[in-house]
Formats: C-alpha cells, structure tokens, sequence
C-alpha cells in the first residue's frame, strides 16, 4: 500500500490517497498515525480518503477494528467530516460504513470536487 497525505489549498482539511493493495492492518494504522500525528495538534474539519486506485483485501467484519478505534478517539473524531471517495463498483464496502456507523458523520462520494465541496459546508 501506498498512502500520500496533503493539506489542502484552504488547509482545514486533509487529502489521503492510497494506492495498491489495502488490507485492515494497513487501514488501520493509517488512522492510527493521523490521529496521532494530525488530529491531536491541529483543528481541521475534515479527512478526505481517496480509495479510487485501491485494491480491497478486506472483509465488511474487518471494519469493526476500525470503529473500535474511532469509538477510543471520539474526542477527535466525532466532530469531524469523514470523506470516503471511491470511483469504481469494486470499492462498494465503503458506503456502509456511513449506514454501519452513522455516529460518525461519514458520507460515500464517487468524485473527489464534490467531497471537497462537503468538506467546505459548515
């Protein structure tokens, strides 16, 4: 897996993109290093995740680590837009999230200028 992080242009966000193969403990430690290193220091609205050139090597069960470590990081997370963007029918898993875990304010968007447009919503 390859991640890149970016700020972007208005810096009250966060751009992830991966690429490769992305399996749970790669997702997970992903989140676990943005909330350590980003989410605890600086107050932005928002994580745009750009899963449109990744591979899933995950099963929908695999996802409940992560709401374990969302649930331990409320504080930081709870009030922060959780962007998902996805562009091909491979990458389906991820709208669930929004449904499974509707305590968090995840939304699914197939286009990256429209999650940015969310992210500018106050």
């Amino acid at each position: 897996m390859n991640l890149k992080i970016d700020y972007s242009e208005e810096g009250n966000y966060i751009i992830r993109k991966f690429q490769g193969k992305l399996n749970p403990k790669d997702l997970l430690s992903s989140w676990e290093l943005l909330i350590k290193e980003k989410l605890r220091k600086e107050e932005l609205n928002g994580v745009i995740s750009i899963y449109s050139d990744v591979e899933l090597d995950m099963e929908l069960d695999d996802f409940d680590s992560l709401l374990d470590l969302f649930k331990k990081n409320a504080e930081f997370l709870e009030n922060l837009k959780i962007a998902i963007v996805m562009e091909t029918h491979i990458n389906r898993v991820f709208p669930l999230l929004t449904l499974r875990y509707s305590q968090f304010n995840i939304r699914s968007f197939s286009r990256l200028d429209t999650a940015k447009e969310w992210m500018l919503e106050s």
